[in-house]
């Protein structure tokens, strides 16, 4: 088996992977958001283990697929099978406690990951409940408004919008932040501008009433709705990418390692191309690696001076073995 095909064969095996992944956040996130909600959105010492266990879980398997990049790859470029279980487990170990130019290791990286994520929730859920009780003040102040104010519903019309209502227009704008819930308040608006109208006609603290229903369930449906996006934004959207981030990383860093470890002993082999992946989007550091010249080719590592590991996140570009019949 050539490496164009061993590396193929990891590569669908990574995007299986990734697949895997994606359905597994999304279950995590799916009964970790109901737990939060049936809780009021409160992070106690339940929910907190519950985070925990979400994220061992998790945890548990981006480390798996790293370690099939390294099982994958040594079975099938080590002919001999004695020669397998040691040096798969040694580039198991090297995968967990190697340190990158950023100081991390697998384990502090992952470790950073669960408290950024579990410290961004609190932080952002807490932000959702205050604005949800911004709300209910905003509502309960508009209410005393209203019955305050009756006799001026007779008198006024869209064009005169009363002060009060003006600035609690002003006021919920801030409170209803998320495109979605926006969206909602603007078709509230609409059927305020109508009621508007009909208060010249009713001139009744039942029009105030009905106007004061509309608005603040409006409100009340948006600040629901803008917890819900923090909920599914923390404990989905940036957590899928954050884990996808780490798996695509460390399996394609253990991929690499494998291969040179498989090959430096080969005295057959001289170097190391460095090849561009088709998914290579933009000019960058790879371009420059797959341009070097140390007299064995363009882009050709000799082994003493190939990088140990990949330039940068999800790099998906790779390394060719050369050998002395193929230069």
């Amino acid at each position: 088996m050539s490496w164009e095909e061993i590396r193929n064969d990891w590569l669908d095996e990574l995007r299986q992977n990734d697949e895997a992944l994606q359905r597994s956040v999304k279950k995590e996130s799916a009964e970790l958001t109901a737990k939060i909600k049936t809780n009021e959105y409160q992070i106690d010492s339940e929910i907190e283990t519950d985070l925990e266990t979400s994220a061992a879980v998790l945890k548990a398997e981006v480390k798996a697929i790293i370690k099939s990049a390294v099982v994958r790859t040594v079975n099938r470029a080590t002919k001999k099978k004695s020669l397998r279980d040691p040096l798969i487990s040694r580039l198991m170990k090297e995968s967990v406690e190697k340190k990158y130019a950023d100081g991390l290791n697998l384990s502090k990286r992952l470790w950073n990951w669960e408290q950024s994520q579990k410290k961004g929730l609190k932080k952002a859920l807490a932000k959702g409940v205050k604005k949800g009780e911004q709300a209910e003040q905003l509502t309960y102040r508009m209410q005393r408004s209203i019955e305050k104010n009756r006799g001026l519903f007779a008198r006024t019309s869209k064009e005169k919008i009363p002060k009060w209502l003006d600035q609690f227009q002003k006021q919920a704008k801030t409170v209803i932040s998320s495109p979605e819930a926006r969206a909602d308040w603007n078709m509230t608006l609409k059927k305020v501008e109508g009621y508007l109208d009909g208060l010249a006609k009713k001139g009744t603290r039942y029009a105030g009433k009905d106007l004061y229903k509309q608005i603040t369930q409006a409100v009340k449906e948006g600040n629901a709705r803008l917890i819900d996006h923090t909920l599914n934004r923390w404990l989905y959207d940036k957590q899928l990418y954050s884990l996808r981030r780490i798996a695509y990383t460390e399996s394609a860093n253990a991929f690499h390692s494998a291969q040179i470890a498989c090959t430096k002993d080969d005295d057959n082999v001289i170097g190391y191309a460095w090849r561009i992946s088709k998914s290579h989007a933009k000019v960058d550091i790879c371009d420059d690696w797959a341009a070097v010249d140390y007299g064995l080719g363009r882009g050709v590592w000799p082994k003493d001076k190939v990088p140990d590991s990949k330039p940068h996140p999800f790099c998906l570009c790779y390394l060719i073995p050369k050998t002395k019949q193929k230069l």
